[in-house]
């Protein structure tokens, strides 16, 4: 049996390889996600404009889709986060009866928590850069500390999923990135700790953005959030875009 003396350093080592094949890891899998980057075209009825105001997250993946974004970088600025959903083999689930408003509502709350996890798995977000307010950013950290692949630092998390760099940030740990990001803002983002000025916080942080959209309507947002997503849209002049069906 090795003693702790000797076993220590040994851990030690492997910890170290273990770090640096999650690193090189998620440099191949930048690198590649990069290689697939496309450029922003504004849609039609834009007018010029690169905020806009859809439904919820889904559609917000519905828009970056239609716009044939891929290989993006992705700055969510949300109060809350939805669980992954893999994809498993076999049938589909029946869609929702159309007469059933409950079961409709239930299936549209399910597309909405998984909406960013599945646009990493359609390609348009090669990474996610998750930005919250002071209390989502303690319990989202609360909730991924215990995990192996989890990395803590000061005011920031990173915790991949299925290979795709994925970090947890306060609004002071947000990075510079030398690329525009697509971005979605939620309601549920406008708690304490957000800044009070969210177009003035990316500007001075030097965050560039191809396509920024504002999610109407957020499962956890209260009214005063979603007032406070509504008055951003009219500060920054963001156009409608159609929900998707």
């Amino acid at each position: 049996m090795s003693s702790p003396a000797t076993s220590a350093p040994a851990q030690l080592a492997w910890t170290g390889v273990l770090v640096a094949l999650a690193a090189a890891a998620a440099l191949a899998s930048d690198l590649h996600g990069h290689a697939a980057r496309t450029p922003f075209t504004p849609l039609e009825g834009f007018q010029g404009q690169r905020w806009a105001v859809v439904g919820d997250a889904a559609d917000a993946v519905e828009a970056w889709s239609s716009a044939g974004l891929r290989g993006r970088r992705v700055l969510v600025a949300t109060g809350r986060w939805g669980k992954p959903v893999t994809r498993e083999a076999g049938p589909e689930a029946a869609p929702a009866p159309p007469d059933d408003p409950a079961a409709l509502a239930a299936a549209r709350a399910a597309k909405v928590s998984g909406a960013l996890f599945e646009a990493t798995m359609r390609g348009v977000a090669r990474e996610l850069l998750v930005v919250m307010p002071d209390a989502a950013w303690d319990a989202r950290v609360e909730a991924i500390r215990a995990a192996r692949e989890t990395t803590l630092g000061d005011g920031w998390a990173r915790q991949p999923f299925h290979g795709i760099p994925r970090s947890f940030h306060r609004p002071a740990t947000v990075p510079r990135i030398d690329e525009e990001l697509l971005l979605l803002v939620e309601p549920s983002f406008f708690a304490a700790g957000a800044p009070a000025d969210l177009a003035a916080w990316l500007a001075a942080r030097g965050i560039r953005f191809d396509l920024a959209l504002i999610a109407a309507t957020d499962p956890l947002a209260t009214p005063a959030q979603q007032a406070a997503a509504a008055a951003l849209a009219g500060q920054v002049g963001a156009v409608q875009l159609e929900a998707a069906p």
